[in-house]
């Protein structure tokens, strides 16, 4: 998974996702710099967690490899995808896994209305953003027996849709 020296040209594709944390997951920090371009990710089904994070700014303890690099992130494609978002803590401080809790309430027949989990991840640094996010036949749905809401989480990121992809992303309102 280390990204310091850069990827470039990838493409994942036709992958079935089974209680996955992540179809597509793709991060790094300041200090561990490098320059991650034209990534595509095609034909992906399936149910997870979290259905896409991109991120500059993942750290978690991680050393630095080199103070000054920063890393860039541009050209990611999503291509038809379409993936069932199941959530995971409903409480951070307790770490209350949602599957469990919300498991029990469709035992009671009292599944959360309010229940919500971020799909989408994008977290550009404010010296370095992720540009050119292209998302084309992308559906990403809440399973409706443990979630009723998913939300989204963008800074520093720009793309753009077509008018298919649904939830719009939240980098279409993003800063750049």
């Amino acid at each position: 998974s280390e990204t310091s020296g850069g990827i470039l040209d990838v493409i994942s594709t036709d992958s079935i996702h089974i209680d996955n944390d992540k179809a597509v997951r793709i991060k790094t920090a300041r200090g561990r710099g490098g320059l991650l371009r034209n990534l595509t990710y095609a034909n992906l089904t399936g149910t997870v967690k979290a259905a896409i994070s991109l991120t500059l700014e993942y750290s978690k303890g991680i050393p630095p490899t080199n103070d000054s690099a920063t890393p860039e992130l541009r050209d990611v494609f999503l291509r038809n995808i379409t993936l069932t978002s199941r959530g995971d803590f409903d409480d951070e401080k307790e770490k209350v896994p949602l599957l469990a809790l919300l498991r029990k309430q469709q035992q009671q027949r009292k599944v959360d209305s309010s229940a919500k989990w971020t799909y989408l991840e994008c977290a550009g640094l404010d010296d370095s953003h992720i540009d050119a996010v292209h998302f084309r036949d992308v559906v990403v749905k809440p399973d409706p027996d443990y979630l009723r809401h998913l939300t989204a989480s963008c800074s520093f990121c720009s793309g753009a849709t077509d008018d298919i992809s649904s939830p719009t992303p939240c980098f279409l309102d993003s800063p750049s």
